[in-house]
């Protein structure tokens, strides 16, 4: 069931859109190969007003019309009831509700039918991000940011602007030389101007010194990027997130500890994150040992998963490995989790071999022992 959802692929772009929507729902479905779990954006997603079911909700488009399919699970005495539902759309606007099995037919499509399961619990759920009494769906994670991100780009274009309009250096000559080579170009093409060519070899004024130059516009826009570096610290400190993790600022660190402190804020959040998804999962792997016990026949544990999740702050090999052989040689952690977390790329079989081994290994060194020869030393005698 882990497999067939896809869990490792697609929980990055779960959590990107649990911190943008504010939550992200899920699903549990069925086929001829067993049952899996999906993630559905959180504005598919509506719970009853009882909480004792949910809708979830998505358009199909067929040809040039388009529909609305709902799929409707409901708990009523001990049994959950799902109901697959249809409706024709108007323009932008819902219609009315067409016959499920017609639609099917219509299309050719297979639509499961509605199902009466022994169940306690709906077989979806809704993950929201910083809830609260208020705002019991969630809140987006770029709350209040896209203000300060206005003001930072209208800065940054602001003295764009300004300095592509005064910041190119301009040629300034003698009043006398501009009337002289204007005067000249009157008489050649019949009006006044001057080129920067024609002022490439010129002649000037010993007596007075008066010569072309350039004059170059002195931009004060330091106070300016002060005010941006302040606007993203703003930024990272409302979306909780380390300078230091989003590379704004240095992060240089003696220890794993020291950068640990470095990276507390992004730590943290992540943390949070990874607690949330931990438990949302683990009812989703849950949910769907009932669907396929109840439609399958099997008889699968309805108990969570073990989940292992990957250290939150990013480390170097060496001192991941050397963390996990101390965990190992501690005795709090199996050679089978040591071998597995140093090489989490590899495959079961892979891992299997690997520890098999390790094991014969240590297993000839216990037969064929080295022996070491104790230091030499004096017994007795004077000076």
């Amino acid at each position: 069931m882990a497999k067939r959802s896809k869990i490792q692929k697609n929980i990055w772009a779960a959590i990107v859109q649990h911190q943008v929507d504010g939550g992200v729902a899920y699903r549990i479905r069925r086929d001829e190969n067993g049952a899996w779990f999906e993630w559905k954006p959180a504005d598919l997603f509506f719970e009853h007003e009882d909480g004792l079911g949910a809708d979830i909700a998505w358009t199909e488009s067929r040809g040039d019309d388009k529909y609305l399919r709902v799929e409707r699970q409901r708990l009523e005495e001990h049994q959950l009831q799902i109901s697959q539902l249809v409706f024709s759309f108007e323009e932008e606007t819902v219609n009315h509700e067409m016959d499920i099995q017609e639609y099917a037919a219509l299309y050719d499509l297979v639509i499961p039918e509605d199902q009466t399961l022994k169940a306690d619990e709906l077989l979806c759920g809704y993950l929201a991000n910083d809830e609260t009494l208020l705002h019991q769906r969630g809140r987006s994670g770029l709350r209040n940011i896209d203000v300060i991100q206005e003001e930072i780009n209208w800065t940054i274009t602001r003295d764009s602007i300004v300095f592509e309009k005064h910041g190119k250096p301009k040629l300034a000559i003698p009043k006398a030389l501009w009337d002289s080579v204007a005067k000249q170009n009157q008489t050649y093409y019949g009006e006044r101007f001057v080129r920067n060519a024609d002022l490439e070899v010129v002649s000037y004024n010993e007596n007075n010194g008066a010569v072309p130059q350039y004059i170059t516009w002195d931009a004060k826009t330091e106070r300016s990027f002060q005010h941006v570096t302040r606007l993203i610290e703003y930024m990272m400190a409302i979306s909780k997130t380390s300078p230091q993790a989003a590379g704004i600022k240095e992060a240089k660190g003696d220890s794993g500890i020291a950068l640990l402190y470095l990276w507390i804020q992004s730590v943290i959040k992540a943390e949070s994150i990874k607690d949330k998804f931990d438990a949302t999962i683990k009812d989703a792997i849950r949910k769907c040992a009932i669907l396929e016990n109840a439609l399958g026949g099997a008889s699968l544990p309805v108990a969570d998963p073990v989940i292992e999740w990957g250290d939150m702050l990013p480390k170097a090999e060496s001192d991941r490995d050397k963390e996990e052989s101390d965990k190992y040689e501690k005795g709090v952690q199996s050679l089978e989790t040591t071998v597995r977390n140093i090489h989490p790329d590899w495959s079961e079989k892979a891992i299997q071999d690997e520890v098999n081994k390790i094991l014969e290994e240590q297993a000839v060194d216990s037969v064929s022992p080295t022996y070491t020869q104790p230091p030499k030393t004096t017994v007795g005698g004077g000076e």
